[in-house]
């Protein structure tokens, strides 16, 4: 019968498939320890190579003391302090003494942008377990909460909106107009 397949003939594929199996998982094993072979002659390497600059910059100046070279990291470290901005970073007095004595310029109205941002961080401060400016009942989701919040303009933040003229202004939620709430 040449058509039917004979028990012996599954058992010979099978062992077949078992040893192909079996040469795919030794080929692959050679193959990764190649590659962490690899990985690790290029790291040895690159700290061969550190140790060799570190040993070159040791003889070629000897008598830099610590003293000195903590005076170097300093001089390195002056660039990024200029670098600072006079406005990056303010006392709460000077932004509340700015806040009364600045005259506003743009319009009263909170922007839908304004309305999106400080629900969205009104509900994140909620959620981080900070209390409720409104009394209860309080609603379940911390976004119903600061909804409720904006209604009575109980919101405790100021909104800082930058003209072209890289000035800013601050303005109170208590002060905007805020519509379709």
């Amino acid at each position: 019968m040449d058509g039917d397949l004979e028990i012996s003939d599954l058992d010979n594929a099978n062992t077949l498939d078992v040893q192909l199996g079996e040469q795919l998982e030794e080929e692959e094993m050679e193959a990764q320890q190649i590659a962490e072979q690899i990985l690790l002659d290029e790291v040895n390497s690159d700290i061969d190579e550190e140790k060799e600059d570190t040993v070159e910059e040791e003889d070629s100046d000897d008598t830099t003391s610590d003293i000195e070279y903590i005076d170097d990291l300093d001089e390195d470290l002056e660039p990024i302090e200029s670098t600072l901005k006079v406005n990056d970073i303010i006392s709460v007095h000077e932004t509340y003494s700015e806040y009364y004595t600045n005259t506003k310029i743009t319009s009263p109205f909170l922007t839908k942008f304004e309305r999106a941002k400080v629900l969205g961080i009104r509900a994140q401060m909620l959620a981080s377990g900070a209390e409720p400016m409104i009394s209860p009942p309080f609603p379940e989701e911390c976004y119903d909460i600061a909804l409720l919040e904006l209604k009575a303009k109980k919101i405790p933040l100021i909104i800082r909106r930058y003209l072209p003229n890289k000035k800013f202004e601050d303005w109170r939620l208590e002060e905007l107009i805020i519509k379709n709430v």
